[in-house]
């Protein structure tokens, strides 16, 4: 258990040296960013999906273009060859955003219910996917990008605001997502 409002040091398990040190929120400070995703999140579920696609896009290179350091962040505090950094964190990620801008409209879109009982012949029904708000990720220190990553994406691209608590482990990989976002030009990501 970590103290709110405290300071930590993070050390690599590669060689134990300080890599910086993180500054734990206190419930006041959290507060202050929901508050900031719900005002971010009630523009955002009017865009268009020409316009989230075009994030979208922009964010696949941004991320790929970033793969280098982004990679070298994860081995230096995870653990994780870079090799497995690559493979296992960032292409992933890469494909999971790639595969949202092609199939994410159609997936979302409103379709018919089918109806097999017999109870409900001539009925209709719909499915409609809504934003629902502000969602939390908690980040894992194991995959500490692809997985929170992943997550992240797919709610923002669902119309939903996120805000990400990163493993206190693995702190500033975490930090990468929302700086990816706001370096892709989404006007609702922001620190804090």
């Amino acid at each position: 258990m970590t103290d709110t409002g405290a300071v930590r040091k993070i050390h690599s398990p590669v060689d134990g040296q300080v890599l910086g040190e993180v500054h734990f929120a206190n419930p006041e400070e959290v507060d202050r960013v929901v508050r900031r995703a719900k005002d971010a999140q009630r523009t955002w579920q009017h865009t268009s999906w020409k316009e989230r696609n075009r994030l979208f896009r922009r964010l696949a290179e941004v991320l790929f273009q970033s793969r280098q350091q982004l990679a070298e962040q994860i081995t230096l505090e995870q653990g994780k060859t870079l090799l497995e950094s690559f493979l296992l964190e960032i292409y992933p990620a890469v494909q999971g955003v790639r595969y949202l801008t092609r199939r994410g409209p159609d997936l979302l879109s409103e379709r018919p219910v089918p109806h097999e009982e017999p109870l409900f012949v001539g009925r209709k029904a719909r499915y409609r996917f809504r934003p629902v708000g502000v969602w939390v990720v908690i980040s894992p220190w194991n995959y500490p990008f692809v997985l929170p990553f992943l997550q992240v994406a797919a709610a923002v691209y669902a119309g939903n605001a996120v805000v990400l608590k990163p493993s206190p482990v693995t702190p500033f990989t975490g930090s990468w997502i929302p700086r990816l976002f706001q370096e892709a030009g989404d006007p609702g990501s922001r620190e804090g």
